[in-house]
């Protein structure tokens, strides 16, 4: 396999990939940040190619982080789908955002929530997870996430 990262002190984000595979780091894209890690692939196969991104965003991001956040993902979807329009785009990663309406098993509606909705409707992206991905570390815990 062949790693690719985009990592910080405490954080960060990365993904392996079959070396049999070819791929290419998007590294124009790719942004390392106190509050986001951003890392593109592009996976190029036969007759068609996609476009991974692999994301982690802080929860302890505010609001002037998030709209930096949003923005440049923006920006970044509009660049990616003009250079490549017969790519699938797949996002992937951990936002850390509640909105009870879009992801069913959050608590409540935060600022980014409701961004990551909006931005989501914009580019026609569906939520796929439907259940939390936190494993419970106590049977305690467990209870919480039933």
């Amino acid at each position: 396999y062949e790693f690719f990262h985009c990592f910080r002190w405490k954080g960060g984000v990365c993904m392996y990939v079959k070396e049999s595979i070819s791929v290419k780091q998007l590294d124009e894209f790719c942004q390392n940040t106190s509050m986001f890690q951003i890392l593109w692939l592009k996976i190029n196969f036969s007759f068609s190619s996609k476009l991974v991104c692999s994301i982690y965003r802080s929860p302890n991001s505010n609001k002037v982080s998030d709209t930096d956040f949003f923005n440049s993902l923006d920006n970044t979807l509009e660049v990616l789908c003009t250079r490549y329009p017969n790519s699938e785009v797949c996002l992937l990663g951990d936002f850390n955002i509640h909105n009870e309406k879009w992801l069913s098993h959050s608590k409540g509606v935060d600022y980014s929530g409701q961004e990551m909705e909006k931005f989501c409707i914009i580019h026609n992206l569906d939520q796929l997870v439907d259940q939390p991905t936190r494993f419970a570390r106590h049977i305690r815990d467990s209870l919480e996430y039933s």
